[in-house]
């Protein structure tokens, strides 16, 4: 399995750990989602990982999973 295919399949299982949990349109989802799919990669797959915040300090990301194709 590659890296990306990695990636993918630890997208779809952080979804499904959220899903009930948190509501993928309220503001912070998508920090509460990176920092979880980031955890996962570097503990189970040994994947450094950074996300979209990590990526792009000067500006802030915080908007809602659906709207931004989460």
């Amino acid at each position: 399995m590659t890296e990306n295919e990695i990636i993918k399949e630890v997208e779809k299982r952080v979804k499904k750990e959220l899903d009930g949990k948190v509501d993928p349109d309220m503001l912070g989802y998508i920090n509460i989602f990176e920092d979880r799919k980031k955890k996962i990669l570097e503990q189970e797959y040994g994947i450094k990982f950074q996300t979209k915040v990590e990526k792009n300090s000067s500006c802030s990301i915080d908007w809602g999973g659906t709207k931004s194709g989460i």
